[in-house]
């Protein structure tokens, strides 16, 4: 069984600033995007920041990036759907401006 990924609200933010500074790792019109050995390096800085290992920095990024998408596009239905707020979110508006996610 896997272990589950702990990460502290600050480290997550520390993930999102450090990604966020980095277009490479999430902009796909990057013109270094492919740039494995590039992408490699940066995950690893971003990772000793945090104290984490590159798996876990990369799966929680991951999650993070998926979970905002879902909440982005999740329509409520209903009177009871009153959308919960995700304290993320505010965090990651600057993956509405690019295009991160293959069509």
């Amino acid at each position: 069984m896997a272990s589950k990924l702990v990460f502290s609200p600050s480290e997550d933010e520390i993930l999102i600033q450090e990604v966020q500074a980095n277009s490479i790792l999430y902009d796909l019109a990057d013109a270094n995007y492919k740039n494995i050995i590039m992408k490699d390096s940066i995950w690893t800085e971003i990772s000793l920041k945090i104290g984490k290992s590159v798996d876990d920095t990369k799966k929680r990024w991951k999650n993070i990036r998926d979970s905002y998408s879902r909440n982005k596009r999740k329509p409520g239905t209903g009177s009871a759907a009153t959308k919960k707020k995700w304290n993320l979110a505010p965090h990651l508006g600057f993956l509405d401006r690019v295009e991160y996610e293959r069509a």
